[in-house]
């Protein structure tokens, strides 16, 4: 159904993405989270950063997300080359697989793409901030259990 979430608040800690407390969310009912403080990258006056979420149930964690936010675009080779290296290690450590030539490709050109690997959905996304006064963006790893989507959508 998905991983543990005590285990997956700890997949990148080496990384230095350190999560907190796995909780409930507020108003959320059934839903639990942890997140990252943002692990800031070197460039510009704002610095670009890089965050890792968890979400699922209780007992079962659904969803692992690796965010860049991109503020200065012209500056931003060195957390793009970061985010790429600590997003394989979440591959190894989530899925036992190493990453796909097709994800670190979609990565490196930040173009959106889904992907099944290891009964898990794998995307890519980018998101472009239009009111952004130097073309920001957060660029966006998930993987996510779909056995639990599946399962709901026969019943």
């Amino acid at each position: 159904r998905g991983w543990s979430p005590y285990m997956a608040t700890e997949y990148l800690v080496i990384k230095e993405l350190r999560l907190g407390d796995y909780h409930r969310a507020v108003g959320g009912g059934d839903e639990w989270y942890a997140s990252s403080p943002y692990l800031e990258i070197a460039g510009g006056i704002i610095p670009n950063n890089i965050a890792y979420y968890v979400d699922g149930e209780e007992f079962t964690a659904t969803t692992l997300k690796l965010v860049m936010n991109v503020y200065e675009p012209q500056v931003s080779q060195e957390a793009r080359q970061k985010f790429i290296e600590i997003g394989r290690l979440l591959l190894v450590k989530a899925l036992n697989n190493e990453m796909p030539h097709e994800i670190e490709t979609h990565l490196l050109s930040e173009i959106d793409i889904t992907i099944q690997l290891n009964s898990k959905e794998v995307s890519v996304s980018k998101e472009l901030w239009p009111e952004h006064r130097l073309d920001g963006y957060a660029l966006t790893l998930v993987i996510q259990n779909t056995a639990r989507q599946e399962s709901e959508a026969s019943d």
